[in-house]
């Protein structure tokens, strides 16, 4: 008899729990043994590829990933880690991950692994946050648990991570939005992580997330390899304490972005810097050719529209408030 799929969740939520408490005290014994186990019963090849490439990084005795863990576990509110973690993880890369490849297969377009939403916090205060939030809802239907979520007030965009228990969000924010205001908001949303703009001021925004136990990393928008190779970006990232530090493209090509890249996943090879470098862009697309052997990056404007890499797309039939988002997709992310 096949298992209520909640059910299974509150297994899988039972171990995880388990074993991140026992990170604490053991990080390498640990996480190994999370690794292990996810290995063991994973059956999606998302899920196998990671955790194999997983099970690679932690043989190494000194990697920096045992240290980044223990912190993160120390620092970070427990519950919060949790509820993050199985948003992402299992209704992201398991069951949503599953979804997405089954209704590409069926209908023949492209579904976004992470949407991305520009909002604005006169809209939200207008009425919109329930057709922002009927929008969540329809990607959850197609398998999209993962959000990138930006507005000109973060704090008025928290509800919407606040009403979805099954989706993770990636909050942006800039140091001085990082006060008591969205911190209070941010206490009702467990499944939202931010990223602090790495501008004056970071080391102070990353410390009171810190302290009010808020998964959190930095970002900040590159030009060219020589920016980061410098060893300049990498020192500011350490000096926030930040487990994670995200770059973002500006205006370069593809090329450099691919050095970027290049050089991204040869750090995290390292497994020396304090840290997780994490590309945006091009992380974002293999994860999504891992899912569904196809790259896509898509997203919603204020007025809700669509973003095709980082162009608005014009007409009512491109309009996420006019037309579900299903036959937006089926019309401009074709495959």
């Amino acid at each position: 008899m096949k298992q209520p799929s909640h059910l299974h969740r509150d297994l899988v939520e039972a171990t995880v729990r388990r074993v991140l408490a026992g990170v604490r005290t053991d990080p390498e014994r640990e996480l190994r043994k999370l690794v292990d186990l996810g290995a063991d019963v994973s059956r999606g090849r998302f899920q196998r590829r990671f955790l194999t490439a997983a099970q690679h990084l932690l043989e190494d005795p000194d990697s920096s990933y045992y240290a980044i863990a223990r912190e993160l576990l120390s620092r970070a509110d427990f519950d919060r880690l949790v509820a993050f973690g199985m948003a992402l993880g299992y209704d992201g890369c398991t069951r949503g991950a599953r979804l997405i490849r089954q209704i590409e297969a069926e209908h023949g377009f492209n579904i976004p692994w992470a949407l991305s939403l520009e909002t604005e916090s006169a809209r939200l205060s207008g009425g919109e946050l329930d057709r922002w939030t009927a929008l969540i809802a329809e990607g959850t239907r197609l398998g999209i648990h993962a959000y990138l979520l930006r507005c000109d007030d973060p704090a008025a965009a928290v509800p919407l991570a606040a009403r979805q228990k099954n989706c993770a969000f990636l909050l942006f924010v800039r140091p001085d939005e990082t006060g008591p205001r969205l911190l209070a908001a941010l206490g009702k949303a467990p499944t939202c992580a931010v990223s602090v703009e790495l501008a004056p001021g970071a080391q102070a925004a990353c410390a009171a997330l810190r302290q009010a136990g808020i998964l959190h990393g930095v970002h900040w928008t590159y030009a060219a390899l020589s920016e980061i190779r410098s060893g300049s970006w990498a020192e500011a990232v350490r000096h926030t304490g930040a487990p994670f530090g995200i770059l973002i493209p500006g205006r370069c090509p593809e090329e450099t972005q691919q050095e970027v890249y290049r050089w991204v996943c040869a750090r995290r090879a390292e497994q020396r810097l304090p840290f997780v470098p994490i590309e945006l862009r091009q992380d974002l697309r293999a994860i999504d050719r891992v899912v569904s052997d196809d790259d896509c990056a898509a997203g919603f404007g204020p007025d809700g529209q669509l973003l095709r890499d980082g162009r608005r797309i014009p007409g009512e039939d491109a309009n996420c408030f006019a037309v579900p988002p299903d036959r937006i997709f089926a019309r401009y992310l074709k495959k």
